[in-house]
Parts: C-alpha cells; structure tokens; sequence
C-alpha cells in the first residue's frame, strides 16, 4: 500500500482561524459552489478571499438590485429620480477601484445602458407595479438548523391570496427555450422558495425576470443622452424580446427534495471538518472543469497553480464572509 502524500503544513494562513462549525451559515451561492468546485468554495469562505480585480458583472448587478428595489419600494417615485440618484453614486465609487481595463470598458458601458434600460423596464411593467401586494423589499431571511443556518436576501416578497410568490430578477446574454427549461431546478429559486417557508410564508410560485442584456452600442459622434434614448426606445418596441417572466410552480416536494440536498451538502462539509484539516487547501477537491467556465479563467485560478506566494497575496484580500447577503 503506497503511502499518502504528506499534508502541506507551511502555507501564509496555517494561523488562520477557521469558521466554527456550528456557525456556519450557508447561502445559496456558497451551496452551489461547494458543489461545483470545493476548491474555490476554500479559497473564498474557508480563507475568506476576494480578487482585488473586480468583476463588472457582479459589481453592476449589485447596483442593479438596488435600483430595482427603490423602484418597488417607492412606488410613487419615478425611475428617473431614481436613477438620476444612483448613477452619479455608481460613477463616484468606480473612481479608486482596481479593474482590467476589460472589466473597466464593461463598465462604462453598462452604465451608458442602464440608463436605457431601466427608463423602458418602467414603461414596461408601471403598471403592474400598482396592483402588486408586496410584503418585502430585498428581504433577508434565515432558516437556522442543529449545526449551521441558510439565510439569503430575496429581490420581492409578494402575497397572492393565501400563499406568497417569490421574485427574483437576472440579466442574461441569451433568454431561450434552453435557458427557461433549467429554471425549476435552479438552486437559487428553489432555496428562496424554502427559506420563505421556512419564516411562515408558505411559497406556491417563483417568479423569475429576465432582462436581456443590451447588445447595442454607442456611435461614433452619439451624445450619451441620445444613446440611451436609442436604448430605451428599442426596449420598448421590442419589449417581447428583452423582458421575460417565467413563473416556476413550487410543490412542497420540491421543497422537501431542496431540504435533502441542503442536508446532504452539510454533511459533506462537516466530514471535511471532522478529518481535523480545516485549513489544508488539498483537503478541498478540485473541479478542473470549472477553471473555465463562462468563457473565462477562475478568479481563484492562480491560488491552484501556484500557491498563495508573495505575488499570488498581492491579487487577494480579505473578505467579509458572507458579501454575497448584500449582493445577491
């Protein structure tokens, strides 16, 4: 019998102090990357840490999420107020940040189209707005277990009768038959879904709205303002295409069958706490095939390839734990 290869024991963070296990919250981002990658789930919730490069995608949908909920929340407000208030905020807390310059150009031009956008998603849904019961705005909710919680923050709470309806709103390159029938197994839904029930709001339908992202682009000579006018305009006239919602019957199986994978996952994760090797990275198994997902390197990448060296700490910093409850 060979025998196993030693455990790494010189490393910067063998001081670190790991997450207590009977305080472990869980979310539905962390559940989904320890299942994909638990490597990656190490480098960000056992390590706790975050590229110093941001991604303009996560940065803008944060922000996205706060105007909508304005919108929702102050119902006699118009979007433009609105948007006339976060824009200028956006624009200021860039100034400082390190970014690609990819990411940076990503940047410029989702602002130039959230403008657009948002002013056309108004004209599209003003009217449903008025008629929408909502209990909750960005609702943070926690289901506490023996040894560890699930808490997240849900977009809209809406009451329908006796039973309660879930929103949650994402943006996507592509919005097609494929991308709607993966819906009802989404981990994102279905845990929203549970957690609601969990807190006494029995959940019989999540509804999910997609915004396609804007492929247009600023002309040569174009003002900003005349840009996102052409924006908002062809929002508007094709409507149809850019705004979807999809509404996702929730059983109580499906809930049930969530609350088995939810158990199933801590599990596993409490056997690699039980092992006493915490804080050894090789402890936390590698998914090579999530090293390029999304058409893009792994922010976590380097730490794999080479260790967390003097150059691989300059790339990361410390994190908050749990960032994703005032993101997601």
């Amino acid at each position: 019998m060979k025998t196993p290869l030693p455990l790494l024991r010189e490393y910067p963070f063998q001081e670190k102090i790991p997450p207590r296990r009977e305080d472990w919250v869980w979310t539905v981002s962390s559940l989904k990357l320890f299942r994909n990658c638990k490597r990656k789930f190490y480098w960000k919730y056992i390590l706790g840490l975050k590229p110093r490069k941001l991604s303009s995608s996560l940065y803008i949908g944060s922000f996205v999420h706060r105007i909508l909920a304005d919108w929702y929340t102050l119902k006699n407000t118009s979007m433009e107020n609105i948007l006339d208030e976060h824009l200028p905020k956006i624009e200021k807390d860039i100034e400082g940040k390190i970014w690609d310059q990819d990411e940076l150009d990503k940047i410029v031009i989702a602002l130039e189209t959230l403008n657009g956008i948002f002013r056309a998603y108004e004209q599209v849904y003003k009217q449903d707005r008025k008629k929408l019961q909502i209990v909750h705005v960005e609702k943070k909710l926690e289901f506490i277990e023996n040894n560890f919680s699930l808490a997240g923050k849900i977009d809209l709470i809406v009451k329908s009768n006796k039973f309660f309806n879930v929103w949650d709103h994402k943006t996507s390159s592509f919005i097609d038959s494929s991308y709607l029938n993966r819906l009802p197994l989404d981990t994102q839904l279905r845990g929203y879904a549970y957690l609601a029930y969990k807190n006494k709001m029995p959940v019989n339908e999540v509804t999910y709205n997609c915004i396609k992202k804007c492929a247009l682009r600023r002309k040569s000579g174009e003002s900003r303002e005349d840009f996102c006018d052409r924006i908002a305009k062809d929002y508007i006239k094709r409507s149809r295409i850019y705004f979807h919602r999809e509404k996702v019957v929730i059983s109580m199986e499906d809930l049930r069958s969530f609350e088995y994978e939810l158990l199933q996952t801590n599990d596993e994760f409490l056997r690699i706490f039980e092992s006493g090797g915490v804080l050894e990275p090789r402890n936390w198994g590698i998914n090579c095939s999530h090293c390029s997902a999304f058409f893009r390197d792994c922010e976590y990448l380097t730490l794999c390839t080479q260790g967390v060296d003097k150059t691989a700490k300059l790339m990361y910093e410390e994190a908050e734990l749990h960032e994703e409850l005032e993101n997601e």
